[in-house]
């Protein structure tokens, strides 16, 4: 910095700068009233800048009163002391008054041409100013109390928060306070976690520009949602710099909901779309007037035209009923009139007669909707079934040709059936009969001419006569075995242990005299079979037990009837000779014996009559075996 008394060049620097600086509106007028220099502060007021005014006249700024710019001009040359003023003058701006109170005055002074005085307006635009400033901010918290959208200002750079409106406390669902301090805070705290780092970092790059503009969800403490769009603009001051950063958060939740239904609409819509084009039927819609006019729309024309659907000569449409069998378009029609009184929907079937493809079927599915006008529309599809119903129609000959050569074969059995039982009648009487003459006969030479036969001939007549026992209890068990693969078994509810109880009753002689051990144990009361079946099978077996125990020092017999897997388990167990479990299904074929008929009389076909017995009700028989230990036979019977 110098030193020493200034020249007339700083002076004169010193003296614009205050000029400059000074807070109160200063201008320079001619003589004219045309403004010569004025002051930023004036500048300001009349909202232009200051380097424009030079050569502006006065009275484009006068309000009111006109007399005091005539007086205020009409002073050239006097001696008007400094501070003189002019009361009641008003200055006018673009936005209204500007410049208020009293005006106070420079004195004349002579320049190059003409002469130049100063105006000043001590306190009064200040006063002017505060009361604008005051009845603007009123304007603006009614404005911020009233709107929906929040309203917030702060400094570029700074996280701090200068003021906030009512509504943002209510977005953030928060109470409203008076303290800012950690306005930032709650706000960036109140960003969904997903969304918070992008806000973040684009409020952060904001703060060079003061514009930012962002969309993003808000986590209330609630648990509640909404999505906000966030504006931020700078504020700036007569130099152009930005001081501040002013924002509006908008509520866009519904807007949001609605663009995602209408993305969830327009996807739907595809979707349709596309099932229409790929669906293998055909979409209409049918209305019928009640003048009897049809009105018919086809969805996918292309699947339309391959059902012989397409277009008539005019373009429009054909009504399906024109390419309808004559034969099933009666039918068809009082189905829809039936379905048009009940606005139920409509089913049927019909056949086209296409161009190229001849005969199809179509499966029609249709359902009624009365519509404002009286008419009576159906929606719903065309299916193609030719090839269904060919198949019905060859399923249907296929059951016709099984039926007649079901009734053929069931006649044959029925024949085969008869000429079995006439088998049977003359197996028991015209094959008995001569057993019963050559019975008779040997038992005669035994009793009236035994003198005249010597020792073997005596054997002969006793091997005759075994023979023909034998043989006559071959003809019983051939005609038992007949019955049983003859007869339609009778199946119903029985109870084997009483069934079992019954046939050991009519087997206790045998048993005590045979001195034979026997133990039941009989828990199953409940099966479904025949009593006479099983009482036949349960007797071929305990027969076999009690003939192949003979001989052994303890005859023992176990009888078992339980419930086992959900079925009946009879049980008939022995300690006889056994048998190789090699022929175990080999045993229960018809004349099929393990055993010599010297050493175990019998014909062979008892254990084949258990399996035939078992087995038409419905149950299975099997047998195990320990030669010298004894035989298991298991039956087993539905429950």
């Amino acid at each position: 910095m110098r030193s020493g008394s200034p020249n007339d060049a700083d002076t004169a620097a010193v003296a614009a700068a205050c000029w400059q600086a000074a807070a109160e509106p200063m201008a320079v007028v001619d003589e004219h009233g045309r403004l010569l220099q004025a002051n930023q502060a004036f500048a300001r007021a009349v909202a232009q800048p200051a380097e424009a005014l030079p050569g502006q006249a006065l009275a484009d700024w006068v309000a009111e009163p006109a007399h005091a710019l005539d007086s205020l001009l009409a002073m050239p040359g006097s001696a008007t002391p400094p501070g003189a003023g002019v009361a009641g003058l008003r200055m006018r701006g673009p936005a209204g008054p500007v410049l208020t109170g009293p005006l106070q005055t420079g004195p004349w002074v002579a320049r190059e041409g003409g002469w130049m005085r100063c105006l000043c307006w001590p306190g009064g635009s200040a006063a002017a100013d505060w009361a604008v400033l005051q009845q603007s901010e009123q304007h603006f918290r009614l404005f911020a109390q009233a709107t929906g959208d929040a309203i917030w200002l702060s400094r570029p750079g700074e996280r701090r928060t200068l003021y906030v409106s009512p509504a943002f406390w209510r977005m953030w669902g928060q109470e409203c306070r008076p303290d800012l301090s950690d306005c930032h805070a709650v706000w960036l705290a109140g960003i969904h976690p997903e969304d918070r780092g992008q806000v973040a970092a684009e409020f952060v790059a904001a703060a060079a520009t003061g514009q930012y503009e962002t969309e993003y969800r808000v986590q209330r403490p609630d648990g509640s949602m909404i999505w906000v769009r966030d504006h931020a603009y700078p504020v700036r001051d007569a130099t152009g710099r930005m001081t501040h950063m002013a924002g509006l958060i908008e509520d866009i939740t519904a807007a949001h909901e609605a663009q995602q239904q209408q993305r969830k609409r327009l996807a739907a819509e595809a979707q349709l779309l596309r099932l229409v084009a790929t669906a293998p039927g055909v979409l209409m819609t049918y209305r019928r007037a009640a003048d009897g006019a049809v009105d018919v729309q086809l969805a996918n024309a292309k699947v339309a035209e391959a059902y012989g659907l397409n277009a008539d000569a005019s373009g429009g449409v054909r009504d399906p009923h024109e390419v309808i069998v004559p034969e099933d378009r009666a039918r068809l029609r009082q189905s829809m009139e039936s379905s048009a009184r009940s606005m139920a929907p409509c089913r049927d079937e019909f056949r086209v007669h296409h161009p190229v493809r001849g005969l199809l079927w179509i499966e029609m599915h249709l359902t009624p909707v009365a519509e404002a006008d009286g008419v009576i529309a159906w929606h719903g599809f065309l299916h193609e079934v030719t090839a269904r119903k060919q198949v019905e129609e060859q399923i249907l000959r296929t059951n016709a040709e099984l039926e007649a050569r079901v009734a053929e074969r069931t006649a044959e059995l029925e024949a085969r059936h008869r000429e079995m039982e006439a088998f049977s009648y003359s197996v028991s009487h015209d094959l008995k009969a001569p057993l019963r003459g050559i019975d008779g006969y040997s038992r005669l030479l035994l009793t009236d001419h035994a003198e005249q036969l010597d020792e073997e001939g005596r054997f002969f007549v006793d091997t005759i006569r075994k023979a023909t026992v034998h043989m006559g209890q071959l003809i019983d068990d051939l005609l038992a075995y007949s019955r049983v693969e003859r007869s339609r078994p009778m199946l119903g509810s029985i109870d084997p242990a009483a069934v079992i109880n019954r046939l050991v009753g009519e087997y206790q002689r045998e048993l005590d005299q045979g001195q034979v051990t026997l133990e039941r144990e009989l828990s199953c009361s409940q099966a479904t079979g025949e009593r006479e079946g099983l009482t036949m099978a349960l007797r071929n077996l305990l027969d076999n037990a009690l003939k192949f125990t003979q001989g052994r020092p303890e005859r023992r017999i176990w009888l078992r009837c339980t419930e086992h897997e959900g079925r009946c388990r009879i049980e008939v167990r022995d300690n006889g000779t056994g048998f190789d479990m090699r022929y175990a299904e080999r045993i229960f074929e018809i004349f099929q014996r393990l055993h010599r008929a010297e050493d175990y009389p019998g014909t062979g076909v008892g254990l084949a009559i258990v399996r035939k017995a078992i087995e038409r009700m419905r149950g299975r028989v099997w047998a195990e075996s320990v030669p010298g230990v004894g035989a298991h036979f298991f039956i087993e019977l539905p429950l």
